[in-house]
Parts: C-alpha cells; structure tokens; sequence
C-alpha cells in the first residue's frame, strides 16, 4: 500500500496544490463529517506545528518572543504551517446549524475564511456528503483549489474538484484507515518541503 501512495499522481498532485498555496502565502482548510472531521483537526494538527521534522521560529522571532515573555516558550514554539480545520469548533459549526442548516456547515466557513489562492480539503467516505460537496463549491466560487480525499466510488465531491483522490477501498472503516495513510504521507512532503524553503532562507 505503500508503493500505491507513493506511485498515485493524484496524490503527488495535491501535495503540489497544497504546497504551492503555502510557499504564495495562502492557507489551507480542512473538512469533514464523523470520522472525517477527525481527519481533518488530525491533518491541522500535523501541520500547524512540526510533524517528523520538528524546527524552531526563524532567529529574529524567536528573539522577539524572547523579549516579551518570560521563560523558555520562544525555545519550544515551532514553525508551523497555516491549516485550520472547519470540523473543530462546535459553537461554530451548531450556530450555524441552528440559524443556516446542517448541509451549510463547512460553506459558510469556507465563505467567511476562504480567499483566492488557499485550498480546501474536504474528506468524505463515500463522496457524497452534502456539507462537504456544498463546500467545494463555495471554495471555486471564491477562487480557491480544491482537494477530494474519498472512497473508490468518488461521488459528487470527486466530480467538484480539481484534485480527487480516491483511495481503492468502499467500506467505510477501510477507506478511513487509508485516508488516514494519505493524508500522514501529505504531511510528510509538505513539511519536507517547507524545511527546505526554510533552510534556504535562512542562508
């Protein structure tokens, strides 16, 4: 299964789109329902901080922090990258339940956080997940990219993006357990490649 992550070209795809909204400033959101919005706080919170590749705040920052608080913290804090998932704050998501609708809960985010140039990563099982394909089309709409992480089948949210990636399994666990070593792999060339970025600039 290994051989097939590394191998997949629509995986190699969104790890370019993702990168190259990075390294132009830009930000990527993560969504998802049930144990896809799991996923999605489990890819920011590979990013936000060091994943495999932990290193510290450019030298400038850290001597700022070191100015303004006391204590070690500018010592620990590391460079991280800009990810926020949608599926993480329940007096967001049931405000907007409550006053838009269930099928609105990640476009409205998307509608609020979204600008052109970031990407949004919606993951759904099976593909068809309305919250998540209603997403999508805000995120075009606003001149975003957008990356499908899904089952086999693919569904209305393959069809919605301009990466999709469509692990080979259909039952829900198994597509899960899959996605889970897609988006570690992601996570794992991105901040490859933002430690590069990183040690270039600082030489």
């Amino acid at each position: 299964m290994d051989k097939w992550i590394t191998h997949c070209p629509e995986i190699g795809q969104a790890i370019d789109v993702v990168w190259g909204a990075f390294a132009a400033g830009g930000k990527l959101l993560t969504c998802g329902c049930g144990g896809s919005a799991a996923d999605a706080s489990h890819i920011a919170g590979e990013l936000v901080k060091g994943f495999e590749l932990p290193h510290g705040l450019p030298g400038a920052l850290a001597q700022r922090i070191e100015r303004a608080v006391v204590g070690d913290l500018a010592s620990r804090l590391q460079c991280g990258l800009p990810c926020i998932s949608l599926a993480a704050d329940s007096a967001v998501l049931t405000a907007i339940v409550n006053d838009i609708g269930g099928d609105a809960i990640f476009a409205q985010q998307v509608a609020a956080l979204g600008r052109p140039g970031d990407v949004l990563l919606g993951i759904s099982t099976s593909g068809r997940t309305p919250a998540v394909v209603n997403a999508a089309a805000v995120a075009h709409a606003l001149g975003m990219k957008v990356i499908g992480l899904t089952g086999a089948a693919g569904g209305a949210l393959a069809s919605a993006c301009d990466v999709a990636v469509r692990v080979p399994a259909a039952a829900t666990a198994e597509v899960q357990q899959l996605h889970a070593a897609v988006y570690h792999h992601m996570c794992r060339e991105i901040e490859r490649r933002a430690a590069e970025a990183l040690r270039v600039e600082r030489e």
